[in-house]
């Protein structure tokens, strides 16, 4: 939270543009010489951008320490109380197991998305090329997953105390840990 403050307060973050970080607009429209973002802007960027352009992972913020790719997204779950939950299992098994052809038309038709088995990431023909298959390589050496528990609910915590760090409405470690103890209490929620 250190680093991104220090982006803020050095004016190096662009702040109150149109759009967030979700939409490559920022960055297709030259407001900013780079963006963070996510796989599935990558066709709108190479239609504005043409093959000018890359992708690299977060940096390291501290000596010694190592670069991240947030990979995220693929995720089910069966609810162990439900009334259903073999067919539920089958399912899942059927749609993330067995229907390669889906797993790819979804990585490719829809921007672009890393499948969650490398089987089928190798065979994507839209990942297997310049920017897209440089994005998938760095997700494989440095990425991380976020837990399944990580909801909406849990990140809006994190994204608030962030806000607040950044535009110094707070100290850091104190709204970090009060974050941290409202997220937990978000994530004994879901496992009662």
């Amino acid at each position: 939270m250190a680093g991104l403050k220090r982006l803020h307060d050095d004016r190096s973050l662009l702040l109150g543009f149109t759009t967030d970080w979700w939409d490559p607009a920022a960055l297709t429209q030259n407001a900013v010489p780079m963006q963070w973002g996510g796989l599935w802007s990558m066709p709108a960027i190479k239609t504005a951008l043409g093959d000018d352009f890359g992708v690299l992972p977060w940096p390291a913020f501290k000596p010694g320490g190592k670069p991240a790719v947030r990979v995220g997204g693929w995720s089910t779950c069966v609810n162990a109380k439900g009334k259903n939950v073999e067919a539920a299992k089958k399912f899942v098994q059927w749609l993330w197991i067995q229907q390669t052809d889906l797993q790819t038309d979804w990585s490719q038709s829809y921007g672009l998305h890393i499948p969650p088995r490398t089987s089928v990431a190798a065979t994507a023909d839209k990942l297997t090329q310049g920017p897209a298959k440089e994005a998938v390589e760095l997700a494989a050496k440095y990425g991380r997953n976020n837990p399944s528990t990580w909801n909406t609910a849990v990140s809006s915590l994190f994204t608030a105390a962030a806000a607040k760090i950044v535009s110094g409405k707070g100290d850091a470690e104190r709204l970090l840990a009060d974050a941290a103890k409202k997220a937990q209490g978000e994530i004994d929620k879901q496992r009662a």
